[in-house]
């Protein structure tokens, strides 16, 4: 869906992604969220995630109702999750889903104020095609959650990630777009990760 100077599509979990004028990839509005990776974990019953793994991954990071922003925003995302987890949630989202590499980072967090601004036009867009917490979020103002949010996984970094975690979680003075070497056993939990489709 072509709207301006941008487009929408949207991943089978019905969240969206954006590309601008020039980008050669869509990518994710949002860091993948708690919502997207539970529907993955049922939907993808085969993939050997048990109830008691799962518990493991939300002791580095409290579930939290989508409904319920607050002061806690970080713990509507999926963080801690290995690169093979991740890999596998890449794969049940299609054959063409990846993280992004830190241009495509760094491009979408130059846009983020103007993306942050169309949140009521994307709102529309979204209504009728995306779930509940994605218009609950677009109404809260919350996205893309780039300079200030979690650490966000990079493709091809290595144990560098991008972004500024909010201040509740790490206080901080960090630049969203310098990458920062982790000890991922730190940090594993303030850890996520965004798609971006060919």
């Amino acid at each position: 869906m072509i709207y301006s100077d941008y487009s929408i599509k949207f991943d089978r979990t019905g969240f969206p992604l954006i590309q601008l004028d020039g980008w050669s990839h869509f990518i994710g509005l949002f860091p993948v969220s708690k919502y997207q990776f539970e529907r993955f974990l049922v939907d993808d019953e085969a993939s050997g995630y048990t109830d008691e793994w799962y518990r493991g991954i939300l002791e580095l990071n409290p579930r939290r109702s989508w409904r319920k922003t607050g002061d806690r925003i970080w713990e509507l995302f999926i963080t801690g999750l290995d690169r093979d987890v991740i890999d596998d949630f890449l794969g049940y989202l299609g054959p063409d889903y990846r993280l992004p590499s830190l241009d495509e980072w760094k491009a979408l967090l130059e846009v983020s104020e103007y993306i942050a601004e169309i949140s009521p036009a994307l709102k529309m867009i979204c209504n009728g095609r995306s779930p509940e917490p994605v218009l609950h979020w677009l109404e809260a103002g919350l996205c893309p959650l780039m300079r200030e949010g979690i650490f966000e996984r990079i493709h091809g970094i290595g144990n560098k990630v991008a972004g500024k975690p909010f201040h509740g979680l790490l206080p901080n003075t960090w630049a969203p777009e310098e990458l920062k070497e982790v000890k991922m056993d730190m940090v594993r939990g303030m850890i996520g990760f965004r798609v971006v489709r060919e």
